[in-house]
């Protein structure tokens, strides 16, 4: 090899020859299945010539299994925890501020309800798709990443990473951000004779949710996730047995149900598509679970089942309230009993659902964050490992206290990380890493990007409006 930059590809052999100076340079910008050849390959032949030592890497090597086993975050997680950690998305936040998006969108709503959840299956199926490359020598696919992150460094070597990165760990921190927000308003409305506002609620909240930061991976969180979900169970049930033991449902009418003006439908829209947002935690998720193929039927089954429970819980709430829903449900409860067994509910829901986004943000910086690698050259590991979280909660604790207006919250996040996450970068991806797709899945993918572009915008110009609204007043 005359230069140390020269790159030989050998047919015959089927292996590519370089300089060792050049290994990783080379290696990046090769083709998606040697993307990391340098740490997947479970050997290495070594040969040397009078100019240059070479490092030869068999293609049979590239193609190896170890790429889930190292890449895996810790130990596997069994189907019901990935189970759980996807319910803490799909019964989070969203779930108690969807009487609110009716009452705001009106019949629109009632369609985006039928809606989102198709489409929030399809971009979920293709973004898992999107870890794939088929194999041209056997035509089976082969699983060559493992992330968010790469799947989009894939797409563009010079900015993907860096878009995904930024709009993950924005939205991630937004979401942590809005749990803190609902923990300081049930507060509020739980002790309305205490004399002390939302804001400071919101950081007695901070103090409860402050333990779970500490957890280390995936199938630990999905304990907490098991226990939230549950929780979660306690507010919905309570406010569905006050409606139909205090609220006449005889007097129910679908009368009730507006037509929406265009500032209210797309928030409604936002605040329901925020409700199927599990994409975000979705590919760490999967990436703990043994039989990957499993994660096809279970997200669709998890999906299902919260769009069942969502419609119900949402058109009750709604048929009994009416006008007067507000953007929390369970703040429309008297106060006594109902409301505190509600609420307290939700506190339980709250602290067990903050960990799961938070650990997405936490991920990415002990795994592939420059600043990492700055900082352990100043402090000890375990000094990282407890700062970084620390640093990452009260950064959520003060956002969580200057914009305590929770569905507007919610509303904002789906907006723009949200809708970028759920809609764009899974249709933009998948056109861009599957040139061959069919006419029907291109125009599919083409019809979700816009539609997800067009909500994207018009959302969060409306959310910002009433964000600005609210916090003046």
């Amino acid at each position: 090899m005359g230069s140390s930059h020269e790159v030989v590809w050998n047919a015959d052999t089927e292996s590519v020859s370089f300089s060792p100076l050049e290994c990783e340079n080379q290696i990046q910008s090769f083709t998606p299945l040697s993307e990391r050849i340098a740490t997947d390959c479970k050997s290495f032949q070594q040969t040397s010539k009078e100019d240059s030592k070479k490092i030869v890497v068999k293609r049979s090597d590239i193609d190896c299994q170890t790429l889930e086993e190292r890449e895996r975050p810790g130990p596997y997680s069994p189907l019901w925890s990935a189970a759980f950690n996807l319910f803490i998305p799909l019964f989070g936040t969203g779930l108690l501020s969807l009487p609110y998006a009716i009452l705001r969108g009106g019949w629109i709503s009632i369609v985006a309800f039928l809606v989102v959840p198709v489409i929030s299956i399809y971009t979920a199926v293709i973004l898992v798709d999107c870890l794939y490359d088929n194999d041209p020598e056997t035509g089976q696919r082969v699983r060559v990443r493992s992330s968010y992150e790469e799947i989009g460094a894939v797409v563009s070597p010079k900015y993907g990473r860096k878009v995904v990165v930024v709009v993950l760990v924005i939205t991630m921190i937004l979401v942590s951000t809005g749990f803190l927000v609902l923990a300081g308003s049930f507060l509020e409305g739980t002790f309305p004779g205490v004399a002390m506002n939302k804001r400071i609620w919101t950081v007695i909240a901070g103090v409860f949710v402050l333990p779970t930061i500490f957890l280390k991976n995936i199938p630990q969180i999905g304990w907490v996730s098991l226990v939230g979900v549950l929780a979660n169970s306690v507010p919905v049930i309570t406010t569905v047995w006050y409606v139909f033991q205090h609220k006449n449902s005889s007097e129910w009418t679908i009368g009730a149900i507006k037509q929406g003006d265009l500032e209210g439908v797309f928030i409604s829209i936002n605040i329901i598509t925020f409700s199927y947002g599990l994409h975000g935690v979705l590919l760490k998720i999967e990436n703990t679970i043994a039989n990957k193929s499993k994660i096809y039927p279970l997200l669709t089954s998890c999906i299902m089942f919260s769009t069942f429970v969502n419609g119900f819980f949402s058109l009750c709430c709604f048929l009994s309230f009416t006008n007067s829903t507000k953007d929390q449900i369970t703040n429309n409860l008297p106060v006594g009993m109902p409301l505190y067994v509600a609420n307290t509910g939700i506190a339980i829901k709250v602290v067990c659902s903050y960990a799961l986004p938070l650990f997405i943000v936490v991920d990415y910086f002990d795994n592939n964050s420059p600043v990492k690698t700055f900082c352990l050259k100043k402090v000890s590991s375990t000094a990282w490992f407890v700062l970084l979280r620390l640093v990452l909660f009260f950064l959520t604790l003060t956002a969580a206290v200057f914009l305590p207006h929770f569905g507007l919250v919610v509303a904002f996040t789906s907006s723009l990380g949200g809708s970028a996450i759920i809609f764009l970068f899974p249709t933009f991806f998948h056109l861009k890493l599957f040139k061959q797709l069919g006419l029907m899945k291109r125009l599919c993918d083409y019809v979700v990007f816009a539609l997800g572009l067009f909500v994207a915008v018009l959302g969060a110009f409306f959310s910002l409006k009433g964000a600005i609204y609210q916090f003046n007043s």
